[in-house]
């Protein structure tokens, strides 16, 4: 589906009367193409069952591979009447959060039309809670570059739009002082944090080696609250996981794409774990973070 997008840019020109360039915004246009595709070419790579995941996002997130690329429903936010709450095509359940307006906030599937009119906004403007990748203030290739990038995040499944994510994978993550102060968690993640090491990072074929992983390192840091509840939910069935149903497709390596971390939050994150309760790590961290900023 091919799409003529309208656009602004900038660049210097002479006025007429005038010696010295100066900056000018003129019209452009370009056309991208948005992919369609049937749904026997994008085929399922494997469902994210994330039971932790916000109030607003769908616990069931199933993902789709196409041309080496995951892609997930594409999802837009709307305010509508309580009257109107549903459940969409794909069975997912749809989640309200009532704000100071006392309107529900509901999470749908994008439709093609929506997808069209986010790429064709060229203007500095909010488009679904998202800045327009294209301002006026860009030249005229640095604009039309922006809107194919943008028009190559989508995929046209059957009629339905999907949008790309990254590789599914784990992350283990631990907040708070240990010893049952905040705690340690695991997570289905699409990306790397950079303040994260390599070795919290797990393909998602490595589910086994993960949570041999998150009660190493709960148990070792004093979260034993967090370890008995995971257990549990291990025991129960109700917990993050990844349904691998394409594991050819799920390479991505932590220990050599990875780096090691934030060094300052790992040596805060040793204190912790070397520290006999959640007062003396805060003691320890206080002492450490004073001599850092010294």
């Amino acid at each position: 589906m091919d799409i003529n997008v309208k656009f602004q840019y900038t660049k210097d020109w002479i006025p007429p009367r005038c010696r010295k360039p100066r900056p000018g915004r003129f019209d452009s246009e370009v056309t991208v193409t948005l992919k369609e595709v049937k749904a026997t070419e994008a085929p399922w790579a494997c469902i994210v069952y994330a039971h932790r995941r916000y109030y607003f996002e769908y616990p069931v997130n199933p993902i789709r591979f196409y041309d080496g690329h995951f892609y997930e429903r594409a999802m837009t936010d709307m305010r509508v009447d309580r009257s109107h709450m549903m459940t969409d095509s794909y069975g997912k359940h749809v989640y309200w959060a009532d704000y100071d307006d006392n309107r529900p906030y509901q999470r749908r599937g994008m439709r093609i039309d929506e997808v069209i009119d986010k790429i064709s906004r060229c203007h500095d403007d909010y488009v679904e809670g998202i800045s327009s990748p294209y301002f006026a203030g860009k030249s005229e290739e640095e604009n039309a570059s922006d809107i194919k990038w943008w028009a190559d995040r989508y995929l046209i499944v059957n009629g339905e739009v999907w949008e790309k994510v990254g590789e599914p994978r784990y992350v283990v993550q631990t907040f708070g002082l240990g010893h049952n102060h905040g705690g340690t968690a695991w997570f289905c993640t699409y990306g790397y944090n950079q303040n994260i090491s390599k070795d919290a990072y797990f393909n998602a074929n490595e589910f086994e080696r993960m949570v041999e992983h998150y009660f190493d390192v709960a148990l070792g840091r004093g979260d034993t609250e967090d370890a008995h509840r995971y257990a549990k939910d291990l025991a129960d069935g109700n917990y993050d996981h990844i349904k691998v149903l394409m594991p050819e497709v799920f390479t991505c390596n932590p220990q050599r794409e990875h780096g090691d971390g934030d060094p300052f939050m790992n040596m805060l994150e040793g204190l912790t774990s070397s520290a006999g309760s959640a007062f003396e790590a805060g003691l320890l961290c206080m002492a450490a973070t004073a001599a850092e900023v010294a």
